[in-house]
Order: structure tokens, then C-alpha cells, then sequence
């Protein structure tokens, strides 16, 4: 992806009207323009717990995909939002393995979540584009 912009996890709210949590990303540098991404309430909550460091008695699901993907050789790259259709948001998390880059399409909550907890973090990206008609 040639035109992505470094953002950093900048809050995690809640619209409790709605019954959603919002993942708010900011451009790490230039204009600044923060993303807001709707997502499940448990998935908000999720992507809070692992933004404070926090661990379970027992792994999540994100520190289980990372385990096994650690066991195959693979590592995660980065998280990047690609896109907003209908204002769902699309990204996919870039690996690289034993035998070469690697692309699975996730949703943004799993994404970031699968950065953020990688040792060590994996940056987060988001295409210009969607910054431009999604950002403010």
C-alpha cells in the first residue's frame, strides 16, 4: 500500500445510544487528522485492555492467533485501515513469514488489536484516502 499515513491509537470511546465503541486513530505527523471507527462494544473493550496493557487470567483470542503465528515463523508487520465502503471500515494485517510477505484481511478492531500486541508493537496505518473522506 504506497500512500498510508502512521497513526497512533488515540482514544477508545463509547456510544451507549448506539450500543458501539469507537476507535479513534490519529495521523501521527502532517495534518493530524483523526479516524473514527465503529466497532462491536466487547471489541471497543477488547482494543482498550490490550492499549493499557492489561492481561487476562487466561490469553485472548488475539494472544492465541499471535502464539501461533509466532510457532509458524510469522510476524506481524503492521495493521492497516484500507478502506470504508458504506462507512464500514475494511483493513488488513501485513505479516511477514518463512517464506515471504503475507496479507489476511481482518476487521479493523482484530487488526489493531493484533498490532498493538505484538512484541513489539506493530505500527498502525491507515491509506491516505480513507483519511481524506473519513478523517477530521
Amino acid at each position: 500500500m504506497s500512500d498510508t499515513r502512521i497513526v497512533d491509537l488515540l482514544d477508545v470511546t463509547y456510544d451507549y445510544d448506539r450500543q458501539a465503541g469507537i476507535l479513534l486513530l490519529r495521523e501521527a505527523e502532517g495534518a493530524r487528522r483523526t479516524l473514527a471507527i465503529p466497532v462491536a462494544l466487547t471489541d471497543a473493550q477488547q482494543v482498550w485492555r490490550v492499549a493499557r496493557g492489561e492481561s487476562r487470567p487466561r490469553p485472548s483470542t488475539h494472544e492465541i492467533a499471535l502464539d501461533l503465528l509466532a510457532r509458524a515463523g510469522a510476524q506481524v508487520v503492521s495493521a492497516v485501515v484500507t478502506r470504508q465502503e458504506n462507512g464500514v471500515f475494511f483493513a488488513e494485517v501485513h505479516l511477514m513469514t518463512s517464506s515471504g510477505p503475507e496479507v489476511s484481511d481482518e476487521r479493523p478492531s482484530d487488526a489493531i488489536a493484533l498490532a498493538l500486541r505484538h512484541v513489539p508493537r506493530a505500527p498502525l496505518l491507515v491509506a491516505g484516502e480513507v483519511l481524506a473522506h473519513a478523517g477530521f
